[in-house]
């Protein structure tokens, strides 16, 4: 991550996967490589917004002081 984004991704003991992007003042994107995190259709828990996420490099767009925490799509804690 660079100085006004945060980018974290997780794997639990039990599978399951999470990253979390944090957009702090002034930022709007942040373009990642996410090595180790699988391809395909992210869902943003807050937001219900889909995100197409490639381990090689994604771009996240946000707006200042905001948040995402993107799960892969049919996780079971996406209502």
């Amino acid at each position: 991550a660079e100085g006004e984004e945060l980018a974290f991704a997780r794997e639990a003991d039990d599978g399951g996967k999470a990253i979390v992007m944090v957009f702090r003042n002034g930022a709007t994107a942040l373009d990642a490589p996410l090595p180790g995190v699988t391809a395909g259709v992210w869902v943003d828990a807050l937001t219900k917004a889909q995100v197409p996420v490639d381990p090689l490099r994604t771009t996240f767009a946000g707006k200042p002081w905001s948040m995402m925490v993107l799960l892969p799509a049919g996780d079971s804690c996406i209502p």
